[in-house]
């Protein structure tokens, strides 16, 4: 008997024809797999399509979307033997790009029919699931004017930070990583279980997706004159070398400010209080990777 496969479409995410997407996936997985195709229609309808799936015995659940569609659907896979594949749909493709998935469609399809399984690890931030990065400060910021942008894509997150960038005040923070306590005054705090947000900006360029740690990415305030080379060192895997930025790894953290007010898990913009807990699941969701992946 040939495996079930889901396959879950996100119709809005990034700018692709979906519908094209779709005879794609159908023409390429009919020999491998039985497929099954759910559109998603509402925020949170791809989380309870892939529970639906799973309780009905699919070996396979396949996303097309971005990372906030991963994380929707990924969110209802862990802890269990379903795999995860991905062909990359959204803006950023965080999750795809750490794990080398290609960004073209029928290269992705042949990964599904040709990769490996691979166990990764998960974050939970304030009991909410992620699988690349979670933070808060200016991302975090960005990230809701983000959402509330008419047109989704690079440049449109662009010109949400630019709006945004001399006005931001960086806040203060207690900080504890594991056993370790840290007082900072940060831009932005990052919690990575990835490498990077998407669009190949690596804010943790050493970051194992499968090492049972986080590398939590703390930017201090730095002169506003300095933001290129920032950029630049963000885009070149470099961003260690700034003397700005400080990465510690650990398996639990927890954060603590004076206010509550943005955060950002896998890209998507929430509300949350004061004091915020993140700790690390290892090896906690399988995925079809490239069998080229080490």
């Amino acid at each position: 008997m040939r495996n079930k496969a889901g396959i879950i479409i996100n119709p809005v995410s990034g700018t692709l024809d979906k519908a094209k997407l779709e005879q794609e996936i159908k023409e390429g997985l009919s020999a491998t797999y039985d497929v099954q195709v759910c559109y998603t229609r509402y925020p949170g309808h791809g989380n309870k399509i892939a529970r639906d799936l799973v309780n009905e015995g699919f070996q396979t659940i396949i996303v097309v979307g971005g990372d906030g569609t991963i994380n929707e659907i990924g969110s209802a896979m862990v802890n269990t033997n379903v795999c995860l594949g991905i062909v990359p749909a959204g803006s950023g493709n965080g999750l795809a790009r750490h794990l080398k998935i290609p960004l073209k469609s029928l290269e992705a399809i042949r990964v599904l029919k040709e990769g490996r399984i691979a166990e990764i690890d998960y974050g939970i931030f304030n009991g909410h699931i992620f699988f690349c990065t979670a933070g808060l400060g200016f991302d975090a910021l960005i990230s809701q004017k983000f959402e509330e942008m008419p047109k989704r894509g690079f440049s449109s997150y662009f010109k949400a930070v630019i709006h945004h960038f001399f006005s931001y005040k960086a806040k203060k923070y207690l900080i504890k990583i594991d056993d370790v306590k840290y007082k900072r005054k940060a831009f932005l705090i990052t919690i990575a279980n990835a490498s990077q947000y998407g669009n190949n900006a690596f804010i943790a360029p050493n970051a194992n997706i499968t090492d049972g740690l986080f590398d939590v990415a703390i930017l201090s305030p730095f002169p506003r004159r300095r933001v290129v080379e920032l950029g630049l060192k963000l885009m070149n895997k470099r961003i260690e070398s700034s003397e700005f930025v400080e990465i510690v790894k650990g398996s639990k953290v927890i954060l603590k400010r004076n206010k509550k007010g943005p955060v950002h898990i896998d890209g998507e913009p929430l509300k949350m209080g004061k004091k915020i807990k993140a700790e690390i699941v290892h090896k906690g969701l399988k995925v079809i990777v490239p069998r080229t992946d080490n």
